[in-house]
């Protein structure tokens, strides 16, 4: 049974990769943890050899001149028997690092621990239709500019504070937003989604929202999903949502798992929708086979229903949900 449950699956900073993550700490608690750690070892070399690193580094994390390594600096609290919830707390910077060395994109003043909250499962699902997770980073490309203001507005709220990010424009994809590898590893690690092209990959909606009990995660979900991937027909007597994606072509005659996943999500709000359809098998330019997979919502109570509980972001298509619902005529 769903609920408006306020306790939300909690990711902390150790459920990521430490070994590529590189912070920066509270002043007042970094100097703590340096002079306990010189009270224990002696000095910066005696310090450097229990992590096997220069008493170089050790000077510069000391000053809070360089980002200090996660794995690296959680392995020196350990000495100094200091809470890991109290060390998470005073972190005030994240960023990621590949192959040892810290990368662009820093992330300040982060909502840690990371939570599921209903505003998270929005972000995670516009990452999962529009966007794309990447190993380097995450991207976000659309043609309407107050999804990618919301896009935007969601990361600060839900992750932390970012410069303003960078973009491309495409004449024909729209504007895309690249968003610093730091959060691909959240999306990764922290909420299971699958790095890489969603046509060659399939890939499913993360089970800890496919699992959920909270209404409200699993609304805001689909709100951006369908936001994304769906659109409202309401012309010559035919009034239905449809929601449609394509995968790449594997013989398996099975739809793709971020359609079923949503199929799955849409009947937990209470909705049947139509049974979900393959209505199109096509080439690229590039001649790769692809399947076109939908489904619909096509009656007045299943309409209703997704008015009261979802919803889309943009406007046109609310008042065409709402023209279809108070006509006369359902098909």
């Amino acid at each position: 049974m769903l609920n408006l449950s306020k306790k939300y699956k909690e990711i902390h900073i150790w459920d990521l990769p430490t070994d590529q993550i590189y912070i920066r700490l509270n002043e007042k608690f970094r100097i703590s943890i340096f002079t306990k750690l010189k009270k224990l070892f002696g000095n910066d070399k005696s310090i450097s050899k229990v992590i096997n690193k220069k008493p170089y580094d050790i000077s510069k994390w000391k000053r809070g001149v360089n980002a200090c390594p996660l794995n690296s600096i959680m392995d020196l609290i350990k000495f100094i028997d200091i809470n890991n919830f109290v060390f998470e707390k005073n972190i005030v910077m994240i960023k990621s690092g590949r192959n040892g060395n810290p990368s662009t994109g820093e992330i300040k003043n982060p909502k840690l621990p990371f939570k599921l909250t209903p505003g998270m499962a929005q972000l995670i699902s516009h990452f999962l239709h529009d966007g794309h997770i990447r190993d380097l980073r995450a991207t976000y490309t659309s043609k309407d500019k107050k999804i990618l203001k919301e896009i935007v507005k969601l990361v600060k709220l839900e992750i932390g504070e970012i410069k303003k990010p960078s973009c491309s424009v495409s004449s024909f994809k729209g504007i895309s937003i690249l968003f610093p590898r730091i959060i691909s590893l959240l999306l990764v690690y922290g909420f299971n989604c699958k790095v890489g092209s969603k046509i060659k990959n399939d890939p499913g909606v993360p089970p800890l929202i496919l699992e959920s009990d909270n209404k409200e995660v699993i609304s805001r979900y689909l709100k951006a999903a369908f936001s994304d991937e769906g659109c409202m027909v309401n012309k010559n007597y035919t009034r239905h949502i449809v929601f449609g994606l394509s995968k790449g072509y594997d013989g398996k005659f099975k739809p793709p798992k971020l359609l079923e996943g949503s199929y799955f999500l849409i009947k937990r709000i209470g909705i049947n929708p139509t049974r979900m359809t393959l209505y199109r098998k096509y080439k690229t330019k590039k001649g790769e086979k692809r399947e076109g997979w939908w489904f619909r919502i096509s009656n007045k109570e299943g309409l209703e229903l997704f008015r009261d509980n979802i919803g889309f972001l943009q406007n046109y298509k609310n008042k065409k949900l709402n023209d279809a619902i108070n006509s006369y005529v359902f098909k």
